[in-house]
């Protein structure tokens, strides 16, 4: 019985450091993981960077065409609204001039 407990001991010690050998393996592979996805994401941060210029390139016309946009619309409406009151004070005269007779 003795023999089979020390058996069984030893086994159990190799069983353990093998866990330990299949672990130590694991966490290199993992950092090499986590080294290669820190270097992509350093990539694209690089790249979404060189983006930004252009996106606020981009936003800077925008905004400028929007103000160009708002004016002209400003000025259309107004001389909309300028003939429809021509009329309306076209209106108004010949009912007063009626009005008079």
């Amino acid at each position: 019985m003795e023999l089979a407990n020390n058996i069984l001991v030893i086994v159990l010690y190799l069983l353990g450091a093998f866990a330990l050998v299949m672990l130590i393996i694991l966490a290199f592979k993992l950092i090499k993981t986590v080294d290669k996805v820190n270097r992509i994401a350093d990539d694209i941060e690089g790249k979404v960077s060189s983006l930004d210029v252009m996106f606020s390139i981009i936003d800077v016309v925008t905004d400028k065409l929007s103000t160009v946009n708002d004016f002209l619309v400003d000025k259309i409406v107004d001389l909309i609204n300028a003939i429809f009151n021509r009329k309306k004070r076209k209106k108004v005269k010949e009912e007063i001039e009626e009005d008079e007779e």
